[in-house]
């Protein structure tokens, strides 16, 4: 019960002082001077209202705004409370710490700089031909990990009509007969990658099929693929694929070589940065090795 009224207390505390700041001006006192108000203090170390400005984003009412800014407090009195401990009594050499710290601090701006400048100055259009262009110079670095089809998946209730048009409408390749599957309304799972690799085992990961062992066989003697349970007929049209092992078709991984292209292109634009950069120093003489 103490808890639930303290917790009520800081919330009107807090409503309090927004109102406060709201209202500074009119009693002389400036914003500043509220966000400066302590909240709490572990030893030497306060942490101030201003301290406490984003905590209450995503926190619609006044309760919930009390049990966020407790929590950090609470969590904020136990960080400044382990730090002291480690200070006064942690056998450790702080100058190797300090350093660690500030090799730290450095790589992390190094990082937010260097993200900045190849963000402004990276040439990001990679064209097809480029692309291409890749892809030929190293196949051999595309071989398949697996099994890739496209196709058509159909997963259907053993009791729905139609099963045998289906069966027909699969073994065509009339354009007509390709809508009347994709709009066949009573299978349960559709997948229909005419255009699109998929990877096999994905395809059939939850059939009958899955339970083959021999994939390779699968694919290699058969277009269509039928197997059923006692709930479901299975049925799967095989367009094309291409077995683990063969060089991967241009549009499989068209989107890896983009992006291999666009990381060479910004490991090449940080060093190009990083040489100007020691060139021009050198060349204002503002860089020296003593000997």
């Amino acid at each position: 019960m103490e808890k639930v009224v303290y917790r009520l207390l800081f919330a009107f505390q807090l409503l309090a002082c927004s109102v406060l700041l709201s209202a500074c001006s009119l009693f002389g006192e400036s914003q500043d001077d509220i966000g400066m108000k302590a909240v709490a203090r572990v030893h030497n170390v306060y942490l101030y209202q201003k301290d406490l400005k984003n905590i209450l984003e995503g926190s619609p009412n006044r309760k919930d705004s009390a049990d966020v800014i407790q929590r950090y407090i609470d969590s904020w009195i136990k960080k400044q409370l382990l730090v002291h401990a480690a200070e006064n009594n942690m056998e450790a050499d702080m100058a190797e710490i300090e350093r660690r710290v500030q090799e730290y601090k450095d790589q992390l701006l190094i990082y937010a700089y260097q993200k900045q400048y190849i963000e402004k100055n990276l040439d990001t259009l990679v064209t097809p031909a480029q692309i291409e262009a890749y892809y030929h110079a190293n196949q051999r670095n595309f071989e398949l990990k697996q099994n890739i089809v496209k196709g058509y998946y159909l997963k259907i209730p053993i009791s729905a009509p139609k099963i045998n048009e289906m069966r027909l409408w699969l073994r065509s390749n009339s354009n007509d007969v390709q809508e009347e599957i994709k709009n066949y309304p009573y299978a349960e799972v559709k997948l229909l990658s005419d255009t699109t690799w998929i990877d096999f085992e994905e395809m059939i990961a939850n059939t009958p099929f899955f339970n083959n062992p021999n994939r390779n066989q699968l694919l290699n003697q058969n277009k269509i693929l039928e197997i059923a349970d006692n709930d479901f007929v299975y049925l799967i049209k095989i367009i094309d694929y291409k077995i683990a092992e063969q060089i991967s078709p241009l549009d499989f991984v068209k989107e890896h070589i983009k992006d291999i292209i666009l990381n060479k292109r910004k490991i090449e634009l940080q060093n190009q940065h990083e040489s100007e950069i020691l060139h021009k120093a050198e060349k204002e003489k503002r860089v020296e090795i003593f000997k």
